[in-house]
């Protein structure tokens, strides 16, 4: 089975947050420090770990170049689905929706639009942009 760089990028990113979620992972961990503390919950929260594994998975079904990645994206959309409040998760999908057009469509004329919706979609779920760009 070959992998993608960015479907294997993901595989780890979304492994990370579910091992920081259980809170396997300890800040006095000694990778941690090998790392300059950079580890411990970089996210500020599981709210904000469950909107970037959404805008990951968004992004996977909007980019997806397998059957496998898309596959994986609607696992990840339907496990936060699950895991969210049925407000939150709207304004979490919105929130993923922005961050896809963010990442890949935006232009220079409209994306300092596009990070002030975002910003205060953020604001209602009580995260920064800081935290998910």
């Amino acid at each position: 089975m070959k992998l993608t760089k960015e479907t294997l990028k993901r595989i780890i990113k979304e492994e990370l947050q579910a091992t920081l979620r259980e809170g396997s992972w300890s800040d006095d961990s000694p990778w941690n420090d090998q790392l300059g503390g950079k580890i411990g919950n970089p996210y500020g929260g599981d709210k904000v770990s469950l909107v970037r594994s959404l805008n990951n998975a968004i992004y996977s079904l909007d980019q997806g170049y397998d059957q496998e990645e898309i596959d994986a994206g609607k696992e990840t959309l339907a496990r936060v689905k699950e895991e969210m409040s049925p407000e939150d998760f709207e304004i979490a999908r919105k929130l993923a929706d922005l961050f896809v057009h963010y990442s890949e469509y935006a232009t220079r004329a409209d994306v300092e639009q596009t990070k002030s919706e975002m910003a205060a979609l953020c604001a209602k779920l009580g995260i920064t942009l800081d935290d998910i760009i």
